[in-house]
């Protein structure tokens, strides 16, 4: 784990949030096999005008929204033609 990620989870109190696992997931991927599930994109690049969008960007960003960011849509890991369901079941 990276010493940026070790730094977040202290910060939260230990607590991973979803997005963290998401890029955490996205980076064991990527850097122990070579294999990139979904692609990564800008924030800038996301349809940013829903409201309940604007308003958690708002509430993790403040007003300094880092529209630059690269980010992975948890739908473009989902969607990946690399990934396979091993088991699945009907709740």
């Amino acid at each position: 784990m990276s010493l940026k990620a070790k730094i977040t989870i202290s910060i939260l109190g230990g607590r991973m949030t979803k997005y963290i696992v998401r890029k955490l997931v996205w980076k064991i991927y990527s850097r122990s096999m070579g294999i990139e599930i979904g692609n990564l994109k800008t924030l800038k690049e996301f349809d940013l005008n829903n409201a309940i969008v604007k308003n958690k960007l708002i509430e993790r960003y403040g007003d300094n929204i880092p529209l630059n960011e690269i980010v992975i849509s948890p739908g473009d890991m989902f969607e990946s033609d690399l990934l396979e369901t091993v088991y699945s079941k009907e709740w």
